[in-house]
């Protein structure tokens, strides 16, 4: 269950601070951004082990989330 909190809570916090979009973010906005996230994530009882010990899971979910946002272009061939 602690998964699928974590995961909904970055779904909605990444598109609260479009980063689903697809552009680029620098070294300096992933820093701060990753500063947010911790916060914002204690905020609402996700602790960073929530977070690291469900990264895989966590992962394939933000990735199904952003294909289903963002699907490939279509081939013309």
């Amino acid at each position: 269950m602690k998964c699928q909190r974590a995961v909904h809570f970055l779904h909605l916090w990444m598109e609260r601070y479009d980063l689903l979009d697809g552009r680029r973010v620098g070294n300096a906005d992933i820093t701060e951004l990753a500063k947010r996230l911790a916060v914002e994530a204690e905020a609402q009882g996700i602790t960073d082990k929530d977070i690291v010990e469900n990264w895989d899971d966590l992962h394939s979910s933000l990735v199904d989330i952003m294909r289903r946002r963002h699907p490939a272009p279509k081939s013309t061939q």
